[in-house]
């Protein structure tokens, strides 16, 4: 949840697949190569992604290829899609791009056209028999598109390819990115930044709406509901006495009495990003001594 604090002020003027490989049995002959995901699933998935975050959603995944034969295994991974069009989808028309690396040469293996690009002079693995080696691949999700949450995937199979081009092999995966739901505001208009806190004048109190240019920012993956909290429950005070005025807040047009905390709800069936005009409505402010008025606001976001 994303919270932001304003402080109003104001003065008073008087007035899962099983891996491919080759059959083996105890006098297995060549080479017998098996593809184990290691402690992992065959799920390549980065959890818990938040879209609105500086970070790219990036992680390492490791396999294990094992050679039960008398030869030496030769090979080099490639990654190669089932028919399908790349990128990683959530079941709307959008994709995500993707990369695929090979850790210990850096070598890109994203399958872009559907299969990595076979370079022949990149360097084969080579597992000796009855043994094995550990090979390690980031997943990154680059692409600055990323808006909706849920689940973001694309099936994948993992190939080991011989020298001439025979399938030694293999181990199905699905790759994917887990987006969380998420939200962020901002604000923008006649207002003052200190410490963090959004000081906003509302000039001389007089009954009536304040006409000050001031708007709050509501990105969110989905729905999302803004919480409005006084903390001196709907009223402006001077200082630490008893004098008090009233005040409402309106959000996009709706009316928020502050006496208790208040949600502004914007139901949306994906991403959104909106622009909600704020502006205060004073009563009560006749008759008042003179000086300056002001109470602490507290707003939050959260998609739901």
């Amino acid at each position: 949840m994303k919270t932001r604090s304003l402080l109003l002020a104001a003065s008073m003027v008087m007035a899962c697949f099983s891996g491919i490989a080759r059959a083996q049995s105890p006098t297995a002959m060549g080479c017998v190569l098996s593809v184990d995901t290691a402690s992992s699933s065959p799920e390549w998935i980065i959890r818990g992604h938040d879209p609105f975050s500086s970070n790219e959603p990036v992680a390492r995944f490791e396999v294990i290829f094992r050679n039960e034969g008398t030869q030496d295994c030769s090979f080099r991974p490639q990654f190669v899609l089932d028919g399908e069009t790349f990128g990683l989808s959530n079941g709307n028309a959008r994709t995500l791009a993707y990369s695929l690396t090979e850790t210990s040469t850096n070598v890109n293996l994203t399958p872009i056209s559907g299969r990595s690009v076979r370079r022949v002079q990149r360097r084969p693995i080579i597992v000796e028999p009855r043994g094995q080696k550990l090979v390690s691949f980031l997943l990154t999700v680059p692409d600055p598109r990323i808006s909706g949450d849920g689940l973001y995937f694309q099936n994948v199979n993992l190939e080991a390819e011989g020298s001439d081009g025979t399938l030694l092999g293999g181990q199905r995966l699905v790759l994917g990115l887990d987006v969380l739901p998420s939200a962020l505001m901002s604000l923008s208009g006649a207002f003052r930044r200190n410490d963090g806190q959004a000081n906003i004048d509302l000039g001389p109190l007089k009954d009536g709406r304040v006409a000050i240019p001031l708007n709050l920012h509501v990105r969110s993956t989905r729905g999302y509901q803004v919480t409005f909290d006084s903390k001196n429950q709907g009223r402006l005070r001077l200082g630490s006495t008893e004098w008090t005025v009233n005040y409402d807040l309106l959000v996009g047009g709706k009316i928020l009495q502050l006496s208790s905390a208040q949600t502004y709800s914007a139901a949306r069936p994906k991403s959104a990003f909106d622009s909600l005009p704020m502006e205060f409505q004073i009563s009560g402010a006749s008759n008042k001594r003179a000086g300056v008025y002001s109470d602490t606001l507290t707003i939050a976001v959260a998609a739901y």
